[in-house]
């Protein structure tokens, strides 16, 4: 079933006026991580991602969000039809990062997370404690869908940009202000510039790109 929608995809916004990302009561970035040239596809699949961390209950807390479009062809527009799918043909992973005052590392992955009825989206969302210590965090929503036509996981990951979180009434404190991760651009995880294994924050040994970004391992169930 698809429903008519509007899609944008939006910048970085902050609930508060401040001037830097790590200053603001929540942060969070929506963009679109994949879409299907209707020419080669008499169902395109379209597939957004959500990311976003927030101040919480002084922990931290994240939220991610994985939207299933395909093409309103009434319209002529890309992405502007709601695309529910069958359970488990939606996959989220989460992956919390803590800045090391050099580069990004890996404070803790989810499990792979996937709809548990027909959707067009799914949610997911999470407080913490501090997990690494106090400092700036970032999210990145790993976002994908079933693509039943070419046998694909279709998506990829959303950036939601960083918080400071201080815990316990501590003031965090980085060498330097961080920037967005190198291998983002415009929000969203450049898949080509991802190296093949990234730093933890927690081990101090690093992991394997695919374990961090996906897509899932598993083939979804078939269709009913």
């Amino acid at each position: 079933m698809s429903r008519a929608v509007g899609v944008v995809a939006l910048a970085a916004l902050t609930l508060l006026a401040t001037s830097t990302a790590a200053q603001a009561h929540y942060v969070y970035e929506k963009e679109l991580t994949y879409y299907e040239d209707p020419e080669m596809s008499e169902t395109p699949v379209c597939t957004e991602g959500r990311s976003e961390v927030s101040h919480g209950n002084g922990g931290g807390f994240s939220k991610s969000t994985v939207y299933s479009y395909t093409k309103d062809f009434d319209h002529l527009i890309r992405c502007g039809w709601e695309r529910d799918v069958q359970a488990g043909w939606i996959a989220s992973l989460e992956t919390i990062w803590k800045w090391t005052g050099t580069e990004w590392a890996v404070c803790f992955n989810t499990d792979w997370r996937y709809n548990t009825s027909t959707q067009w989206k799914t949610d997911f969302s999470r407080y913490w404690n501090v997990p690494c210590g106090p400092g700036y965090y970032g999210v990145i929503a790993n976002g994908y869908v079933w693509d039943e036509e070419f046998d694909e996981w279709r998506g990829g990951g959303v950036w939601s940009g960083y918080h400071e979180l201080a815990g316990d009434g501590l003031a965090a404190t980085a060498a330097r202000a961080p920037e967005a991760p190198r291998w983002v651009k415009d929000g969203v995880v450049d898949v080509k510039k991802v190296p093949a294994r990234v730093a933890s924050a927690r081990s101090g040994s690093s992991l394997t790109a695919r374990s961090v970004f996906g897509p899932p391992p598993n083939r979804p169930p078939v269709r009913r």
